[in-house]
């Protein structure tokens, strides 16, 4: 594939190629920039423009510059699951969540849940206690018990974390007298 520039829409100072690359000519001359990953993994570098520095995503540079997005989707998939192929060919926009489906279906995205995922600050025991105790306790009282924000506790009570334990279909009798179990 032979290599073609574009300006960034960022600034004039900037190009991007087709392949992923990105040069700068804030110093009077072209100068490809290396740049770094971040946590997640995708290739990021940073930028000035204004007198501000940005960092910005490799690939999401690439699809701003060369891949039409007249439905304005707001996310940049790489096709392969390779966040290092940062070609136009390896890359298209889409909806935020077809890319989470898109992940989960080719097994680039985990999603691990529960105590394996890195983030939990309780166990499954304790996501059931409190689930059982949200009847008789405010979520207050109960974030203030184990140390959590009070949004933690309200995502355990609305099914929006630990909901593959399905807390909202368990009855359940276990008593809240072992609240400080764990």
């Amino acid at each position: 594939m032979k290599e073609v520039w574009k300006s960034t829409i960022w600034s004039s100072d900037y190009q991007v190629s087709n392949t992923g690359r990105l040069r700068s000519n804030k110093c009077g001359s072209w100068k490809v920039l290396k740049g770094g990953k971040n946590n997640r993994g995708y290739h990021q570098v940073a930028i000035s423009v204004n007198g501000k520095t940005m960092s910005k995503l490799r690939h999401r540079l690439v699809a701003e510059s060369f891949i039409p997005n007249p439905q304005n989707l707001e996310t940049v998939n790489h096709i392969d699951g390779d966040k290092g192929n940062n070609t136009i060919e390896n890359l298209e926009w889409m909806r935020n969540g077809d890319n989470l489906r898109h992940g989960h279906e080719s097994g680039i995205r985990t999603g691990k849940r529960g105590e394996a995922c890195n983030f939990t600050k309780i166990n499954e025991f304790k996501a059931l206690t409190i689930h059982t105790i949200l009847r008789h306790w405010s979520q207050r009282e109960i974030a203030t018990h184990y140390k959590l924000r009070q949004a933690n506790i309200s995502c355990i009570k609305h099914g929006k974390s630990w909901r593959w334990m399905n807390l909202h279909g368990m009855h359940t009798n276990k008593s809240t007298e072992n609240i400080n179990e764990n």
